[in-house]
């Protein structure tokens, strides 16, 4: 996960704005997909419900009707319940649980192998069923109750993929018009209610949308503030690669006691060559200076006009442009929202002070980084002249 998070903060200023924009349409189509289920659940409440179907003769074409609303009937093979269960690798802690319950056409016999439909209910669900189980029965069969519910068709459930895992390990096969049954334990008109809109769900897409456009546009305005006319000032080789000027040797004398041909001998050499190099005495003192090679031409200052140049020095224009841009889209972007909602001033509040912080931060860091750089980086030694 945190690898993720660094291979994001590295993407480049521009992906920022179509992950942003992604995540925004998904808000707005959760919202729209929402308003058509309500729709569909207002004019089925307005019908009569539907008539029931036996499991055996159900098809998804004709019996699944507005708002997925089904009503059928048929008997529940209770020695194939299960408890599905999803539980932690480390700990074993259940982490959700489920109750299948399968069913059966009315007429399917005992030991049918085709299942036509499932109930996974939570456990305050298969309490509610079972406190209330005589209320769903209209019928009786040698292979137990039939049972009839008027409920919700869904293609998926919670812990859905192990129930069909527990259907293939007791030898059976869905049915092609399989379905899973979410009973309206509380009635048709309370399931046929209309829900609370989900504005706190859009508004979640919008705020992360939000962030990282802001994100994007705090990489794009630190990538314009980086890019600057290069001065020889900053080019520390401009007139050619600098040299040291001082002693080439030391005739400080070895150990008496130590042969000079020997390997420790060689050392002791070496290392008094690289103190005298290192450590001049007043006399022998080290001057840098810059050697040009003999015929290469002067590189040209910033501050010089070029002849030859075919375009003239670029100029600050276009990155006040830019940063002109970025401030009207950043103020465009704070209004839409205030507008939409007053109490998305507080999200912008902070937001911006997430956004003052970064440009304020992000900058010293890198000053911060050359300095440490200049301080501890490696440098090439040259051999001086005397």
């Amino acid at each position: 996960m945190a690898r993720l998070f660094v291979l994001f903060l590295a993407l480049p200023w521009w992906a920022y704005f179509p992950i942003s924009g992604g995540i925004a349409w998904l808000g707005h189509y959760a919202y729209e997909a929402w308003l058509s289920e309500e729709a569909a659940k207002v004019e089925a409440l307005a019908t009569a419900p539907p008539a029931v179907v036996d499991l055996a003769m159900f098809s998804r074409e004709r019996d699944v009707h507005l708002a997925d609303e089904v009503h059928v009937k048929g008997w529940i093979n209770t020695d194939l319940n299960y408890r599905l269960t999803l539980t932690e690798a480390n700990t074993n802690r259940v982490k959700q649980e489920r109750f299948m319950y399968m069913m059966f056409g009315v007429d399917d016999p005992a030991g049918a192998s085709t299942v036509r439909a499932a109930l996974v209910l939570n456990a305050a669900e298969r309490d509610r069923f079972s406190d209330t189980f005589a209320d769903y029965v209209v019928g009786d069969t040698a292979n137990g109750p039939v049972f009839a519910f008027n409920a919700f068709a869904a293609d998926t459930v919670a812990l859905d993929d192990m129930a069909y895992d527990a259907i293939a390990e007791a030898n059976l096969i869905p049915s092609p018009d399989f379905i899973f049954v979410e009973p309206f334990f509380d009635g048709r008109e309370a399931a046929l209610a209309l829900g609370s809109p989900p504005e706190g769900l859009r508004k979640t897409f919008w705020q992360v949308a939000a962030v990282i456009a802001l994100i994007g546009l705090g990489k794009a305005v630190l990538r314009a503030r980086g890019r600057r006319p290069l001065t020889e000032e900053d080019d520390a080789l401009a007139d050619g690669p600098a040299v040291a000027s001082g002693p080439r040797g030391s005739t400080a004398p070895f150990n008496a006691g130590i042969d000079p041909d020997s390997p420790i001998g060689r050392l002791a050499a070496q290392r008094v060559a690289h103190s005298a190099q290192t450590v001049p005495d007043p006399e022998h003192r080290v001057v840098p200076r810059r050697v040009r090679p003999e015929g290469a031409p002067r590189r040209q200052s910033v501050a010089e006009p070029d002849p030859v140049a075919a375009d003239p020095p670029q100029t600050g224009a276009s990155g006040g442009g830019k940063s002109f841009v970025v401030r009207l889209g950043l103020a465009m972007a704070a209004v839409f929202l205030v507008a939409y909602d007053p109490g998305n001033l507080t999200v912008l509040l902070l937001l911006a002070l997430v956004g003052l912080f970064w440009l304020g931060v992000f900058p010293g860091v890198k000053r911060a980084k050359a300095g440490f750089s200049g301080l501890f980086g490696q440098t090439t030694r040259r051999e001086g002249t005397t």
